[in-house]
């Protein structure tokens, strides 16, 4: 189920001295439908946290909220899974989280999603 993942690029860095938040990373990666992002933010004791979106929802303020028909989400997951791999051969301290946020979907309105 978790065997496919699509090929992932860094596209930005920032070193960001924001109490807690020390650092981001930007990733993009195409899937059999749309483009996705994938925000990597590290915080204090190498705290990571995992946040995906669909590029097309970029400028929403709900783009995490929102829910795609793209009936695969296995090999998004896997990416997303793909990149942590990658964070942490290059820190291998790192310990990651993946945030879930209800959805603002009409017809999927209060359930839980990854994001």
């Amino acid at each position: 189920m978790f065997d496919t993942a699509y090929p992932f690029q860094l596209v930005d860095h920032k070193r960001i001295p924001n109490g807690g938040l020390l650092e981001s990373w930007l990733y993009t990666f195409i899937s059999v439908r749309r483009r996705y992002q994938v925000r990597v933010e590290r915080y204090e004791g190498d705290i990571y946290a995992i946040k995906y979106y669909a590029d097309c929802h970029s400028q929403s303020k709900n783009k995490y909220n929102l829910l795609l028909k793209d009936e695969r989400p296995a090999p998004i997951i896997r990416t997303c899974v793909n990149i942590m791999l990658a964070i942490y051969t290059a820190n291998p301290g790192a310990s990651f989280g993946l945030i879930g946020a209800y959805s603002v979907n009409k017809e999927r309105k209060g359930k839980i999603v990854l994001i």
